[in-house]
């Protein structure tokens, strides 16, 4: 998927690749914003690695009626990468939730939201900033 280079509050997108080169604290993430507060922090696998990320961005195919489900059974989420060539090193990953961190003062997930999946699951790929 692709959007402006802004999150949905206007901040600036930080890549995978950003953070892995130490230029972000966190990767943004799309996601619910029905289910995730802004700015939730999650920690996702990244082959031996795991990323800090944040859910700060999303979109019609996250939330209500239009939201998709790639997997059954699994909440999608997507992360920002600096290209579509970026690969992803687990699709399916799991990611854990840091609960009361997020940037609305620590407001909780809303767990009840969840039908039936896992918590999060499904990550897959948006482009952020275009590099120049």
């Amino acid at each position: 998927m692709e959007g402006a280079p802004v999150d949905r509050k206007g901040a600036p997108l930080h890549t995978v690749e950003d953070f892995l080169a130490g230029r972000a604290d966190h990767v943004s993430v799309s996601g619910d914003y029905e289910i995730f507060p802004y700015g939730q922090k999650i920690l996702i696998p990244w082959g031996d690695k795991t990323i800090i990320g944040r859910v700060t961005d999303t979109g019609g195919h996250f939330h209500g009626a239009g939201k998709v489900y790639r997997v059954v059974g699994r909440e999608p989420l997507d992360v920002c990468v600096e290209s579509s060539k970026t690969v992803i090193p687990d699709r399916d990953a799991t990611v854990t939730i840091v609960p009361g961190d997020n940037l609305q003062k620590g407001i909780p997930v809303a767990t009840g939201k969840f039908k039936d999946q896992v918590v999060a699951g499904l990550v897959h790929r948006y482009s952020g900033q275009p590099r120049g």
